[in-house]
């Protein structure tokens, strides 16, 4: 294929390049900014999702910064070939591409044409979907109707807030526990669960910002191919086609993990809504059962109605046996809570992690795009 450039094309597409490279730095800025939870409270069910947490996002950092020095070189490559080719005698230039690396291996590279305007501005403003999270316009918002997320994480704030109970419920409680019951239920919720919902609209939004960046270096990539020809140009339209294909797959990776959060908040936020109805029973029962032992008490002191007395004790062990039974339901349920989000972790980001290794293999020749001709 006889080689033709124009120079200024080569320049023109690294100025895109190099924006790019800005949109995965802006990407890593709102991805520490947006996935940033606490780590100063501390439960068992929360451990699991907060190590889980940071250990997604240090892979989505790996990525995004990957891509950072793919693009930086790749920029720095094109500015240097631009200037080679305003250099060199362009018969020269043809005699030298005739000989590349691989020229006549293969059939001619086939290369669509780009869509819309043929110059090197961006087709997407990809920055600009990286926006706060957890608003009415997010995309945990606008699935909250079939999640039913709103009314059951509500009920976690209010679950947590124990101290509203009546003394007779208190009493019947320590009745028949010898320990702290709602404390213990209460330690299973710690964690700040919306915060880690929001999440996903980050995650979302890195999604849309990957998929906008391979937008945009696929039309510019389709504009150079007008005026770049040659088989150096063919390996350049395959390098950056595949930069391209790679952004495709962090969209994919990104939107996989928001689905996957969104899964383990709902598991969290529907046990929540079974505790809420279990401790609600559990305080009806102990007061029951404390208004039974007190009469029982009663009665046995005044040395009248023996028969009255073990009736009101037969009535307050029978609540006691109901409430055991209730806590019994609660604790089964944690368990499954605990390897339902085993489960759920195991499998979330699988795609990230592949990407990860994917991109440490990704062609990085004296830093990312390599004109051999250069």
């Amino acid at each position: 294929m006889t080689l033709a450039v124009e120079a200024d094309d080569l320049h023109s597409y690294a100025r895109l390049v190099r924006r790019a490279g800005e949109d995965c730095g802006n990407g890593l800025t709102y991805l520490d900014k947006s996935t940033s939870i606490g780590f100063s409270v501390s439960g068992e069910a929360w451990n699991l999702v907060i190590g889980d947490h940071a250990e997604k996002v240090r892979q989505a950092t790996d990525v995004l910064s990957r891509f950072g020095v793919i693009l930086r070189g790749s920029e720095k490559e094109l500015r240097k070939s631009a200037s080679w080719y305003r250099t060199v005698d362009l018969g020269r230039a043809r005699a030298l591409d005739a000989t590349y690396p691989g020229a006549g291996a293969t059939r001619p590279v086939v290369r669509p044409r780009p869509h819309g305007g043929a110059d090197f501005g961006d087709v997407r403003d990809a920055s600009g979907r990286l926006v706060s999270g957890g608003g009415g316009d997010s995309w945990v918002s606008g699935h909250a109707r079939e999640l039913a997320f709103a009314p059951v994480n509500k009920g976690v704030g209010s679950l947590l807030d124990l101290g509203s109970i009546s003394a007779l419920a208190n009493e019947g409680l320590k009745y028949a526990f010898d320990f702290d019951v709602l404390g213990t239920v209460a330690n299973w919720l710690v964690g700040d669960w919306q915060e880690y919902s929001d999440c996903a609209d980050a995650w979302n939004c890195l999604g849309n910002m990957c998929a906008d960046a391979a937008e945009n270096l696929r039309h510019g990539n389709e504009v150079l191919g007008l005026s770049w020809r040659g088989n150096a140009a063919d390996a350049a339209w395959m390098y950056f086609d595949r930069t391209a294909a790679k952004f495709d797959t962090a969209r994919d990776a990104f939107h996989s993990l928001r689905d996957d959060y969104v899964g383990v908040a709902e598991i969290v936020f529907s046990f929540a809504d079974f505790v809420k109805g279990a401790v609600a029973r559990l305080c009806d029962e102990a007061v029951e059962a404390a208004i039974a032992a007190a009469a029982s008490a009663a009665v046995a002191v005044s040395g009248v109605g023996i028969l009255g007395s073990f009736v009101g004790a037969a009535i307050a062990a029978e609540r006691v046996a109901a409430m055991v039974k209730t806590y019994g339901e609660l604790v089964d349920r944690y368990e499954s809570l605990l390897l339902a989000l085993t489960a759920a972790l195991g499998v979330a980001g699988i795609a990230t992690v592949t990407l990860c290794n994917e991109l440490k293999r990704f062609p990085v020749i004296g830093g990312s795009y390599d004109n051999k001709l250069v």
